[in-house]
């Protein structure tokens, strides 16, 4: 779905080109604003740091796999955390990884860590080893928590690995972990649901769904691979216990091993554009091509937002009518325009703003500048149609 509002307008799915167009605005199935509020993953108080006498180690605790270095349908080359050369513990309730200029803050689900297994703590998020573990120490059915990953920059073909660290246990009880990544305050919803089962061993590749119910029982190692195609700005790892309705109290979950990407989503270029147009004519304004043209460093599909004198107003500073129109071909942004139709009898400089966005949340802002004349008479309007520069 296309979700539009004066903050964020979002396509999913963008390359299966799923879109229909009403009235002006689009929408392409697959996607919807979630409920979750950004300022809730990054505004935190820093909490105070246990000694390291107080601290519990339970690295040796937990059954880590090997980690790997390539994650099948990743990016070969690109950038790799594998969480190794950080601190044991991180009982902060904020802590920064840097890993080829991009911050990765951490949001843990308990300030407390696992200072004391036995306080009957919710959960709790720590470094252990080569992993950074999200554990859930089970009072009841309905208990959850939430950890959440927030990157400076956009990230390009995300992915990690996530595994089980209780696999060996033979308790009967499932943890589920649901996997929500996010573009901006939006979720990434791809295809007609927001989860999918997990299986032993799954690989998600092209058609990863950018929510992941994955279930483990202890029958299955259960250690996946997700790969986000879209940029990610942030991920939302919920940890649930005991689906299947038995409780098994004590600490268990899911770790993530390793993380690599291939780049970070650039924003698009908007150019200022001039155009003459003639006086009480309606007339198409070509803004994404003419003079120098709009473009993405990334290659993404431009997407004329909004036009206005306040970016927003469809209105120019004039009180010219500002309509963006498809050219008759909905399933094609790249030749998209602006109708431009100048107030009665007006004649003389008009100029209103426009934005473009990239399919994710990188947007940009250009100037038009028009000069509406007199046109001579037998002249067409096409004809009269001149970009200055």
């Amino acid at each position: 779905m296309y979700l539009y509002d004066t903050k964020t307008i979002i396509p999913i799915n963008q390359w299966m080109h799923t879109c229909l167009k009403i009235s002006g605005l689009r929408w392409i199935l697959g996607a919807s604003l979630s409920i979750f509020s950004y300022a809730q993953v990054t505004e935190h108080t820093l909490v105070t740091p246990h000694t390291q006498a107080e601290k519990t180690d339970t690295s040796q605790d937990i059954n880590h796999p090997v980690a790997s270095s390539n994650l099948t349908g990743g990016c070969p080359g690109g950038s790799v955390l594998d969480f190794t050369s950080y601190a044991t513990h991180s009982d902060a309730l904020i802590t920064i990884f840097t890993v080829d200029g991009v911050d990765m803050q951490v949001s843990l689900a308990d300030p407390f860590g696992i200072k004391d297994p036995e306080s009957h703590t919710l959960a709790t998020t720590f470094k252990s080893a080569n992993s950074l573990v999200i554990l859930q120490n089970a009072n009841t059915l309905a208990d959850s928590t939430v950890t959440t990953l927030r990157f400076s920059k956009s990230l390009r073909n995300l992915a990690f690995r996530l595994y089980d660290v209780d696999k060996s246990n033979a308790n009967a009880y499932n943890d589920k972990v649901i996997i929500h990544a996010y573009s901006g305050s939006t979720r990434l919803i791809l295809g007609s649901s927001d989860y999918i089962l997990g299986l032993e061993n799954e690989f998600l590749g092209n058609n990863t769904f950018a929510g992941l119910n994955q279930t483990d029982n202890d029958a299955s190692d259960a250690d996946i691979q997700i790969i986000f195609p879209l940029p990610v700005d942030s991920i939302q790892i919920i940890l649930k216990e005991d689906l299947a309705g038995i409780l098994n109290p004590g600490f268990h979950g899911f770790g993530i091993q390793l993380l690599t990407w291939c780049g970070t989503n650039a924003a698009p270029l908007a150019q200022d554009d001039s155009f003459i147009s003639p006086t009480g004519i309606s007339l198409p304004l070509d803004v994404l091509h003419q003079g120098v043209a709009d473009s993405d460093p990334d290659g993404d599909v431009l997407i004329l937002e909004s036009a206005g004198s306040n970016v927003l107003n469809n209105s120019s500073s004039q009180g010219g009518i500002l309509i963006i129109r498809d050219n008759g071909t909905p399933l094609d942004y790249s030749d998209d325009f602006i109708q431009y139709t100048p107030p009665i009898g007006f004649s003389g400089a008009d100029s209103f703003l426009y934005v473009i966005h990239d399919g994710y949340n990188k947007r940009d802002t250009a100037l038009v500048n028009l000069l509406v004349a007199k046109s001579p008479g037998g002249v067409s309007p096409a004809h009269l149609q001149l970009w200055l520069r």
